[in-house]
């Protein structure tokens, strides 16, 4: 028994819609939803963000993925009436004792403004600035609508240039870059 959580949010971050709809599925198998009827939120609108979130009963979140929707590719354009959103960004080392070739570190991004913070991007770097590869991310390019939060799991060489820092980057997101702090 699985749950899909839909939420239609208008650009500038006002939710239009929300609701819950139960999905049975097998096991590697295709099930087909019903169409959402976009044309609704739309009228009027350039564009609105649906958020889907797949959940198990136990309510955990078991995938997530934000789509731009509008009537005409030219309504995509409205992405640049976004105002830059204070996006915070902490970054902590996740495995202070695990032994191997990686290092883990979970990234924690909150978006603390009133609109949609849109194509996030996280960047492991080294003390020098310079991008540490290869690096694993466990999701990026991501959307949070206001007041939402999301933890980014990244794995670095445990050889070689050392993860430092973070740098998060965005459609309307203030970049920034932030040291990472050692975990308990």
């Amino acid at each position: 028994y699985l749950t899909v959580q839909v939420r239609i949010v208008s650009l500038h971050g006002r939710r239009l819609a929300q609701q819950r709809i139960p999905v049975s599925a097998a096991a590697n198998a295709v099930t087909t939803l019903r169409a959402l009827p976009l044309q609704r939120w739309l009228r009027g609108r350039p564009l609105v963000f649906v958020q889907l979130r797949l959940a198990n009963r136990a309510g955990r979140v078991l995938s997530e993925n934000v789509y731009w929707q509008s009537a005409h590719s030219r309504s995509l354009r409205a992405l640049d009436t976004l105002r830059a959103q204070p996006v915070a960004v902490s970054a902590q080392r996740s495995d202070p004792d695990t032994a191997g070739g990686e290092r883990h570190y979970t990234v924690t991004l909150t978006n603390r403004g009133t609109e949609p913070a849109v194509a996030l991007k996280v960047t492991a770097l080294d003390a020098r600035g310079h991008r540490v590869l290869p690096s694993y991310y466990s999701t990026n390019f991501l959307t949070l609508m206001p007041g939402e939060h999301r933890q980014i799991r990244i794995r670095c060489p445990r050889q070689g240039a050392r993860c430092a820092r973070v740098q998060l980057q965005g459609w309307n997101a203030h970049g920034t870059s932030v040291p990472i702090e050692h975990g308990h």
